[in-house]
């Protein structure tokens, strides 16, 4: 019987860093099974984590443990030998090598491990296999990049170290917490001792672990480097990152003193076939779907029906993630991967061909997309977040597509990827990026097809309407409904005339806001009739109830967002319901908003339905009806989340924030700060005024009239800068907060925190937020009756 003791296995003079949950998975996995392969990229930690699992094991293997590295054997003959003389096997001849071996180990209750076998894979199967039919109480524990491929064999993915949560910026003693940030904390001491985290350098530590993917072995090359470079400086070199990671430990193996070289280890061991689709897969950014790579990455050399079959390949060799959610695998490169993989490609003279593909994917992608977006949104909530969902994981491909047909000077592509996004963009609050891309295509492609012009002008007005930027917003809307005039577009004309009210009655002109809109409805209508043949629908009140039979085509209604008549009928009294109550004129918009709610709801359009609900909602809280009110702001809330509408949860959240502030003035604030964040990060100022407003009032009802007068002093400001009024309807708030706040803050105070407010960020006033203390006083009711609207301009 064997006797071998733990410390056959290696010492490592540095520690390990964290891997606590995935120690206690192994351990668990290696308990329930005989062979357990760790897999994994180069330099994700297998061999550490194999050799700590061990250690902590060593007590459930009374006879031993064996550890067999198998970086340095390159010939499969002398594996068995090896094998042989780490377990002291008498000096035996090879042909008897495997009865000695499988003799001595008999019924030893033992663990050998197998580490670093990729290159010898075929091998070390053929003897695991061989070793655990003949030893009934062996186990067997294997790092490698791909599985063996033996009968029960176990497979378990080393995963990258842990990182913080995409788009947060943990301070110093949370982001510490992080195991990737630990590793390079503890790695950058080593060579600079006085080497801590702290509020200067956590960001730039943060972005360098998360650019390296949380590996180790890149971690620890890079954290290297803190003996000459600070963490910033670090970070801001990583672009290059191969020249960057080298210079690793003398004594470690050759590949681990550069990433460069473990790729170039895993790179070697692939056949022709597996190395294409590798180096073309790199035109992916952010992941693709096998549709995608068959696409993409199929020409003469290798077939569309191969390419799962080789991606099914490269998953093993772990140079290509997989995941699966949503009811679609979805692949993936770690970026450092993908950069040596993009290297690759250049130097096979193929990076401008593939990429022309991706772009081509991409553009029919869209396309594709765009339809299947506004097909759901008929279909329910759940299907139509689905849907722009996929297209949400595929920003980054879409933005790597963008910048191609830009170098490319190729006007036509770049409008093509960027004109079906408006809606998309709107929905998900996508407005500053998209809107770049569409302004940059039509610069670019003066001369391209007028209708995929107008659609990338009207776009993009609407975006920069969304954001406040009203004169370009104008001269957008304006060009698109010359094309679309000039066209006999009904459909666009009476979406440029929609748009256009929406700036009128954002910039305080409701009048011609009322005008645009009513010009936008009438041309629907017709439009309506001309499809349909009937006569012009129904106004509200008569039989057909507030529906409006001449809005179904022979096939059905139209699709919500597809942009026919009946949308754009409903969107019309909508808006002019908007535009109303924003007013005062509460029953024109209950009449406006019950029309497009009922034509909403029977289209299945789910952002329509969530805007007519909350304009219904907004004027039954003037009204004092609060019952009513919060059950309609309510549904309006949950419809636009169903579906990540962002700015309808920021206008909701901001209403149910106005209604809760009389019943629980703490979830008011926590609401209303909440729509504040929201409307900020849409860059929507308009809206972000009238919520500082809204917090000014509920900081004067508790009797903070510093806070409240500063409040609204950033109000004035904004609204200076954009070019703006106080809405009629929202005037008595306003009032009731300022005479509240000079009351509290007395009138010197109120002058001079207001003009403090005028200089103050919205992030000071937001940390000043979180401290508000609970109310003195609290709103009484409703609002006074609004004011007299202002002259129209």
């Amino acid at each position: 019987m064997a006797t071998l003791s733990t410390d056959r296995l290696p010492v490592r003079l540095v520690p390990m860093v964290g891997r606590l949950t995935e120690l206690g998975e192994v351990a668990a996995a290696l308990a329930h099974s005989r062979l357990l392969t760790l897999t994994g990229p180069g330099g994700t930690g297998k061999s550490r984590l194999a050799l700590a699992a061990a250690t902590a094991a060593a007590g459930r293997y009374p006879d031993g443990l064996c550890w067999l590295d198998l970086a340095a054997i390159d010939e499969p003959a002398v594996l068995l030998q090896e094998l042989a003389d780490r377990l002291d096997v008498a000096d035996t001849p090879q042909a008897g090598a495997a009865e000695a071996v499988t003799a001595h180990i008999g019924d030893s209750v033992m663990l050998i491990v197998f580490d670093n076998c990729e290159h010898l894979a075929a091998a070390v199967a053929g003897l695991a296999e061989l070793l655990l039919h003949a030893c009934p109480a062996l186990s067997v524990l294997v790092t490698s990049r791909e599985l063996l491929g033996v009968e029960g064999e176990r497979s378990w993915p080393v995963p990258p170290l842990a990182l913080p949560p995409a788009g947060t910026q943990p301070g110093p003693q949370e982001l510490a917490g992080f195991d990737a940030i630990a590793l390079f904390e503890q790695r950058a001491r080593l060579v600079r001792p006085s080497f801590r985290l702290s509020d200067d350098n956590c960001a730039a530590v943060l972005q360098v672990c998360r650019r390296l993917d949380g590996l180790p072995l890149a971690i620890e090359l890079a954290a290297a480097r803190a003996r000459v470079l600070s963490a910033s400086q670090l970070a801001d070199r990583l672009d290059d990152v191969f020249a960057v990671l080298v210079g690793g430990s003398r004594t470690a193996p050759q590949r681990h003193q550069a990433l460069r070289a473990t790729l170039d280890w895993s790179h070697d061991l692939l056949d022709e076939d597996e190395r294409t689709v590798f180096r073309r897969l790199s035109v992916f950014s952010g992941g693709f779907t096998l549709a995608a790579a068959e696409q993409v990455v199929a020409g003469q050399d290798i077939s569309r029906g191969r390419v799962l079959e080789l991606v099914s390949r490269l998953v093993d060799k772990s140079l290509v993630g997989v995941e699966h959610g949503g009811g679609l695998a979805r692949y993936q490169l770690l970026a450092t991967v993908r950069e040596y993989a993009a290297e690759r490609l250049r130097q096979a003279a193929e990076d401008g061909q593939v990429r022309q593909a991706h772009l081509d994917w991409m553009v029919g992608l869209v396309a594709d997309l765009e339809l299947r977006i506004d097909e759901a949104g008929g279909q329910g909530a759940g299907s139509l977040e689905r849907e722009l969902d996929r297209l949400d994981g595929e920003l980054p491909n879409l933005r790597a597509a963008t910048e191609f047909a830009r170098e490319r000077a190729d006007p036509i592509a770049a409008l093509s990827l960027a004109a079906p996004l408006g809606r998309y963009a709107y929905l998900r609050g996508h407005y500053h990026e998209v809107r770049q891309w569409l302004d940059a295509a039509v610069a670019a492609g003066p001369d391209a097809p007028a209708a995929l012009r107008a659609k990338a002008l009207l776009g993009s007005g609407h975006l920069a309407m969304l954001q406040c930027d009203y004169p370009r917003a104008v001269r957008r809307l304006d060009a698109a409904l010359r094309i679309y005039r000039d066209g006999d577009d009904a459909v666009g004309i009476a979406s440029a005339l929609q748009v256009l009210g929406s700036v009128a009655r954002e910039q305080g002109r409701y009048a011609r806001a009322m005008e645009l809109h009513a010009e936008s409805l009438a041309i629907a209508e017709a439009a309506a009739g001309q499809d349909t043949g009937s006569a012009r629908p129904a106004r509200p009140g008569s039989s057909a109830s507030g529906w409006y039979p001449g809005l179904s085509t022979p096939g059905g209604p139209v699709p919500a967002g597809q942009g026919g008549p009946a949308t754009m009928i409903a969107r019309a009294h909508n808006y002019l319901g908007f535009a109303a109550w924003l007013q005062g004129e509460f029953d024109r918009a209950i009449s406006e908003c019950t029309t497009a709610l009922a034509v909403f709801r029977g289209l299945g359009d789910i952002e329509g339905t969530a805007w007519s609900l909350l304009s219904l909602g907004v004027v039954a809280r003037y009204r004092g009806d609060a019952d009513r009110a919060g059950r309609l702001l309510a549904e309006s809330r949950s419809l636009s989340e169903s579906i990540g509408f962002r700015e309808g949860i920021a206008w909701s959240l901001e209403q149910l924030g106005l209604l809760a502030a009389d019943r629980d003035p703490a979830a008011a604030l926590a609401m209303l700060r909440q729509s504040l964040e929201l409307h900020r990060a849409l860059h929507d100022s308009w809206r972000t005024c009238s919520v500082l407003e809204d917090l000014a009032a509920l900081a004067a009802a508790r009797g903070n009239g510093a806070l409240a007068a500063r409040l609204l002093g950033a109000a004035h400001r904004q609204r200076e800068l954009i070019g703006t009024v106080i809405a009629p309807a929202e005037q008595g708030l306003h009032d009731q907060a300022e005479a509240a706040a000079r009351a509290a803050a007395g009138p010197q105070a109120f002058q001079a925190s207001w003009q403090h407010g005028q200089l103050a960020t919205i992030d000071d006033l937001q940390a000043e937020l979180a401290g508000l203390a609970e109310p003195a006083a609290s709103l009484a009711g409703p609002p006074p009756p609004p004011a007299a609207p202002p002259q129209a301009r």
